[in-house]
């Protein structure tokens, strides 16, 4: 599982089921997820808001 030596995991219900998963495993499959919804775009959303930020204090 990874754990030599102890380390983090994330616990979760599933139903009836008890998960447990290490946090390597638990970032990538957020990041699965992520990348399912954001498809593989580099841009980050962070990055746009910053830019629409300036964009308005531009306009003041």
């Amino acid at each position: 599982m990874g754990l030599d030596g102890g380390g983090t995991v994330i616990m979760e219900m599933d139903g009836n089921d008890l998960r447990i998963r290490t946090l390597r495993e638990g970032v990538a499959r957020a990041q699965a997820i992520a990348r399912k919804i954001l498809g593989d775009s580099t841009e980050l959303l962070s990055d746009e808001l910053i830019a629409e930020r300036r964009r308005e204090a531009a306009r003041e």
